[in-house]
């Protein structure tokens, strides 16, 4: 994902955690200018909802998708109706969809809106892996495939249950996970990016802090001294240098001993779909190995 869409999609998760989400899940009625037998018309405007029908199937039913929807590739394909949160309700009224899949909208009243024009509009919750795999089961069921959407979603849990390490807190390393240096960000207790960080073996550093998706300074990064630093977008220049660089950021133990983390792919840690399950093994990965290191 290149800067500006993390970027922007941080902005997007922040934004949302402080004006609240629509809750509005219901089930699909046809369009009274569906004919009987016609394919279910979807709109996706979120990334995560995109590759869950790519994966169940139904990337054929697909007629539109946010402009954050870049994976797989073919999603590059379909039709653009407005960003993430934010359609252009004009082209969704004219290529008229049966239904609409979200995760949220800055908009309250956008539901209303939408379903003006016709269109069903199912909003689903993907705060932690759980809910990653249950919003699975609810997509697949509103868009005729609860079957193969049941079996995908029972083994992405099997793989997170496998993924899933008991560690005893002590030998957990400290890690700190950077979404972008301005403002200096990263997510808390309640984000699927800590849910991934302590099933995986470690400890985020920012779990107790007040907010889900949150401002960090960077004296309080120092003060926690994490063990680990994952870079979660493009750093411009030497990651390790840039770092260094930073008032006291020397001292942190991650630092002085070379475990900044710039190589993981942003997807897996930050886009709450089915590739967070990547993401968590990638993670267990990692910390597994830094234990052993630190065994030796």
């Amino acid at each position: 994902m290149k800067q500006w869409m993390l970027w922007a999609a941080v902005a997007a998760i922040v934004t949302v955690a402080i004006i609240g989400t629509v809750s509005h899940q219901v089930p699909v009625r046809p369009r009274t200018d569906r004919a009987e037998g016609d394919p279910l018309r979807l709109v996706s405007l979120s990334p995560s909802v995109t590759e869950i029908l790519f994966e169940l199937g139904l990337e054929e039913n697909l007629i539109g998708v946010s402009t954050a929807c870049t994976y797989p590739d073919e999603a590059a394909d379909i039709r653009r109706v407005g960003d993430m949160g934010a359609p252009d309700l004009e082209l969704v009224q004219a290529i008229a969809p049966d239904l609409l899949i979200a995760t949220s909208f800055r908009d309250t009243e956008m539901v209303r809106v939408i379903e003006a024009t016709g269109a069903e509009v199912l909003l689903v919750d993907q705060g932690c892996l759980d809910e990653v795999v249950d919003s699975i089961r609810v997509i697949g069921r509103a868009a005729g495939h609860e079957e193969r959407a049941a079996n995908y979603a029972q083994g992405l849990r099997a793989r997170i249950e496998e993924a899933t390490v008991t560690v005893p807190e002590g030998e957990r390393p400290r890690v700190f996970v950077e979404l972008s240096p301005q403002p200096l960000s990263t997510g808390a207790k309640g984000t699927f990016l800590d849910d991934l960080i302590v099933r995986a073996g470690g400890s985020n550093i920012a779990h107790d802090m007040g907010t889900p998706w949150t401002r960090i300074s960077p004296d309080e990064v120092v003060a926690h001294d994490p063990e680990i630093i994952i870079i979660a977008y493009m750093m411009d220049g030497d990651t390790q240098q840039s770092l260094e660089r930073r008032v006291g950021w020397g001292r942190v133990s991650a630092v002085r001993t070379g475990w900044v983390i710039d190589t993981i792919d942003e997807d897996l840690i930050m886009r709450p779909g089915p590739r967070l399950v990547d993401g968590l093994e990638e993670l267990g990965d990692l910390f597994r190995r830094y234990r052993e290191q630190e065994q030796q």
